[in-house]
């Protein structure tokens, strides 16, 4: 697996008060509406959901889940490839945005997913969230196009679907 600049740490429940605190920002409940921290904290028994606390410096400053679209039933994207995971991600310390964190780390960890076999890494971003799009865009994930999707408990949410494949040698 590649290694890089950004270490992937496990979340645990004690981490779960660090997300907390980033979840009283407005760059962050912005994107991630209701109850965020509760969320992430039920995900973290999910069968197919891996969370992680994002460490740069030695300081955690971001959060990151990975998700097997197919370990949940009537997932909206198990029409994507199989083996296919699905990327959240969000930036907590205020003070690292804008640093190019958002791109770079999303371009490690979706690297180490390609170099693992996994043949599509999938994205969801609001279509209105432009910073993570371009972000995004500098990792090198494209458009699939604009979706309307049901999550559970969220009913109809669009999405802006992106992706960054592996390449077959």
């Amino acid at each position: 697996m590649a290694t890089g600049v950004y270490r992937f740490t496990p979340l645990t429940a004690a981490g779960l008060d660090l997300v907390a605190t980033w979840f009283e920002a407005p760059h962050v409940t912005e994107w991630w509406p209701g109850d965020g921290v509760g969320e992430i904290a039920r995900g973290l028994a999910e069968p197919g959901l891996d969370a992680y606390l994002v460490v740069f410096g030695g300081r955690p400053f971001a959060y990151l889940q990975v998700y097997d679209p197919f370990a949940e039933p009537d997932h909206p994207y198990q029409d994507q490839p199989p083996g296919s995971r699905g990327v959240d991600l969000f930036i907590g310390e205020a003070s690292m945005l804008g640093c190019g964190h958002g791109s770079a780390l999303l371009r490690e960890m979706s690297d180490r997913l390609l170099e693992a076999h996994h043949p599509r890494v999938l994205i969801d971003p609001d279509p209105t969230n432009g910073r993570a799009i371009r972000a995004y865009e500098k990792a090198g994930f494209r458009h699939l196009g604009l979706r309307s999707v049901e999550f559970p408990g969220e009913g109809a949410v669009a999405v802006a679907l992106m992706a960054r494949d592996r390449k077959e040698s």
